[in-house]
């Protein structure tokens, strides 16, 4: 089965209805718009969330009042910037990524933004940067965002819980794969490890969640 191809853009949205929504969200950070603008123009665009995303994010970190928020998968930083953006002046983020080259680009926006000073940047592989904050455990995060290498998402997961408040909640990137999961004849491995994180999670008695079919599916997710 071919691949379809991948615009960031909601799954089966037509571009006037997109733009609509879009509209109906207001003004963009303006350093938000320039590194999306930037990204576009990247080899691998695609990991970056879409404005639309960005939006339920922020929003989602103002009605929680997540203070201590946790990201693991930065690329060229346009969810951390924009998480850094919606916490409150004494909030914090803590963000992962094992990319120099990556987070070297995030790190000149979030100066640009002048929100460099709510940011701690952990570069290293995500699970040993978990393991590490689970054995200090210092503070609990009220909000995590985790868009990174779909192999280790159960891995991801599963610290997560760990590191998360009580009243906090973990959103999921990119839980619909393209549409692919739907598809049983999609059985590459990608598709694959999605479909198994999905089910996973599905079946976790500790907590509940719901998929937001925006972009390529977002799951939000929170401890009963």
């Amino acid at each position: 089965m071919s691949e379809p191809s991948f615009e960031n853009k909601t799954l089966g949205l037509s571009e006037n209805l997109l733009n609509y929504i879009k509209n109906l969200a207001g003004t963009e950070n303006p350093v938000l718009t320039e590194l999306r603008e930037f990204t576009s123009n990247h080899p691998q665009k695609k990991m970056q969330i879409s404005p639309e995303q960005g939006t339920i994010l922020s929003f989602l970190i103002k009605c929680t009042g997540a203070v201590n928020a946790l990201e693991i998968g930065v690329f060229t930083g346009y969810s951390s910037l924009l998480t850094a953006l919606s916490l409150p002046a004494d909030g914090k983020l803590t963000a992962v990524d094992r990319s120099e080259e990556f987070t070297g680009t995030a790190t000149e926006y979030w100066k640009k933004a002048g929100v460099e000073n709510k940011i701690d940047l952990l570069l290293g592989d995500a699970n040993d940067v978990l393991d590490s904050l689970l054995e200090t455990k210092k503070e609990f995060y009220d909000f995590i965002f985790i868009d990174a290498d779909k192999k280790n998402y159960i891995s991801y997961y599963e610290k997560s819980l760990n590191l998360l408040s009580a009243k906090g909640i973990i959103i999921i990137d990119n839980v619909l794969w393209r549409g692919l999961v739907a598809e049983e004849s999609a059985d590459d491995r990608i598709t694959v490890q999605v479909r198994e994180f999905n089910r996973y999670v599905s079946e976790d008695r500790r907590t509940e969640m719901c998929i937001i079919p925006v972009t390529d599916g977002m799951m939000l997710v929170r401890k009963k």
